[in-house]
């Protein structure tokens, strides 16, 4: 799975819940909302200066259309009031009239620095203003534009500007995930997949889109790990069935990887591998056989006598798992030996005696029968008797 064909995914589910071009509707024929409020306020004082007349000038202009006409006398009346924040407003509006996204977002800036100051950096998401709210959609707007057109690095800027606006809302945070993807910075994007997934952990599309990174950097047991979460999240979601064809190779894969780990000695790491295996296919008998075997090899004599027996109910019983069988018992006299070295006779004899009965429909194993009586004459019988 290709890096593009990640961001191409994602943006086909709509996750980044934004649209990749901020369309404004025609307001043609109606009033800035704006430059009315501020109309409606003015005092008869205020009336009767070149300020409210340059306001007056914009607001008919722009009721007319005359966007581009409107922008002179919104220019003039901000120099004769520079920190007047509801001017950078109106033009910021004018400017997405005009479908100049980055003008206006300019403008918005301007408009909440003058608001706030740097109250909104420092307490970040907290009672925003209408113009903070606007400059936080803008931003995530000019992202997902810039994403669509491939431009990885502004689009994570522009993003994380967004996200420092409104640090707890996810539509940002999916943007920057994707842009860091494109930038390739994966590791970076998978720390913000982890906050998404902490404030929504059942949010099956984040965990998708993990997947998605995953397989790009060959991360097979991460892969392995969020499937599995997915088939009890959204096992019906058609993404996670198309991903969980690949089930069969996956689980190939791991069993190769916990050989190559077993042949070095790295006896946990082996079981980690076959764990996440069993996760994928429960109903592998041959899995748990194997896990058996490490169990067995790592000396957790109990835990592979647990893996064995699993393994002969999945397979449908003794005659049909011979192998995990004759391991079953071979273990039990295991047992048997070293209860008998601590002088615990009577549990020691109680394992020999399942060692030669095995499981009760399971004959024919000679071989094993003989590896137990050839255990039972290497042992040094008790100079007291066993009551």
């Amino acid at each position: 799975v290709s890096t593009q064909s990640t961001g191409n995914w994602i943006l086909v589910h709509g996750t980044e819940a934004m649209s990749l071009r901020y369309c404004v509707p025609d307001s043609r024929g109606t009033r800035s909302s704006t430059l009315k409020s501020r109309i409606s306020s003015a005092t008869p004082l205020q009336r009767a200066t070149p300020l409210h007349n340059r306001i007056l000038e914009a607001d008919q202009l722009v009721m007319d259309g005359e966007y581009e006409q409107a922008l002179l006398p919104l220019a003039k009346a901000i120099f004769l009031a520079p920190d007047d924040s509801v001017l950078y407003i109106a033009r910021a509006e004018v400017y997405l009239a005009l479908c100049d996204l980055g003008s206006a977002i300019l403008n918005y800036k301007k408009a909440v620095k003058l608001e706030s100051g740097n109250e909104v950096r420092d307490s970040p998401g907290v009672s925003l203003s209408v113009a903070a709210l606007k400059l936080s959609e803008l931003q995530a707007a000019r992202a997902a534009h810039l994403l669509s057109s491939s431009r990885f690095n502004e689009a994570a800027s522009e993003a994380q500007c967004a996200l420092e606006l409104r640090p707890l809302h996810a539509p940002p945070r999916v943007l920057l995930v994707l842009a860091l993807v494109g930038a390739g910075q994966s590791g970076e994007a998978l720390e913000q997949i982890r906050q998404l997934i902490e404030a929504q952990p059942r949010n099956e599309l984040y965990y998708l889109l993990r997947c998605r990174i995953n397989l790009n950097l060959n991360k097979l047991e991460e892969v392995v790990d969020d499937i599995s979460r997915l088939s009890r999240i959204a096992p019906d979601h058609p993404q996670v069935q198309a991903l969980s064809k690949d089930i069969n190779s996956w689980c190939d894969q791991l069993c190769i990887k916990s050989t190559n780990a077993i042949t070095t000695g790295q006896y946990e790491h082996a079981l980690t591998l076959l764990s996440r295996a069993v996760n994928l296919c429960p109903e592998s008998a041959e899995l748990y056989h194997k896990r058996g075997m490490v169990h067995r090899l790592a000396g957790h004599l109990e835990d592979s006598m647990q893996q064995f027996e699993v393994a002969i109910d999945k397979s449908g019983g003794p005659m049909l798992a011979p192998d995990s069988a004759r391991q079953l018992r071979l273990l039990h006299n295991e047992l048997g030996v070293q209860y008998h070295k601590w002088g615990m006779y009577v549990e020691a004899i109680d394992k020999f005696d399942a060692a030669i009965r095995g499981i009760e429909g399971n004959s024919g194993l000679d071989d094993v029968v003989a590896t137990i009586s050839v255990s039972y004459t290497h042992l040094t019988l008790p100079t007291k008797r066993i009551v």
